[in-house]
């Protein structure tokens, strides 16, 4: 599900005139025929104007926050849980990294302990 209010660049609690201004903003910045018709414009101009029209309507907006607030909660549990695992298994380097600063630590800690 894409997040409406990261198209728009809006937090999560945004008004609705919070929401106007910056569907107006994105929308003279992105529209198709100030860029020529360039596909990438025209892309994210539809996908402003999508978001658009789910997060002006009273009703669309309360029933996609809802549906976004579930999946985003199930979706942060799943993604903590992966992306350690992943770090672990697949970034050899961040997992150096790791152990060198918890050697570092340690070595700390014993000059601490023989200098005092």
């Amino acid at each position: 599900m894409k997040n409406y209010y990261y198209i728009l660049g809006l937090n999560n609690n945004a008004s609705l005139s919070e929401i106007k201004i910056a569907y107006r903003k994105l929308s003279m910045k992105f529209h198709p025929d100030k860029n020529d018709g360039d596909n990438y414009f025209t892309k994210h101009f539809m996908e402003i104007q999508e978001a658009y029209e789910v997060l002006s309507d009273p009703v669309r907006k309360r029933e996609y926050d809802q549906s976004h607030e579930t999946k985003v909660e199930k979706s942060t549990l799943i993604k903590t849980k992966v992306r350690h695992e992943t770090y672990l298994e697949k970034d050899g380097n961040l997992l150096k990294v790791a152990i060198w600063l918890n050697v570092l630590i340690v070595i700390r800690i014993i000059l601490n302990i023989l200098l005092d």
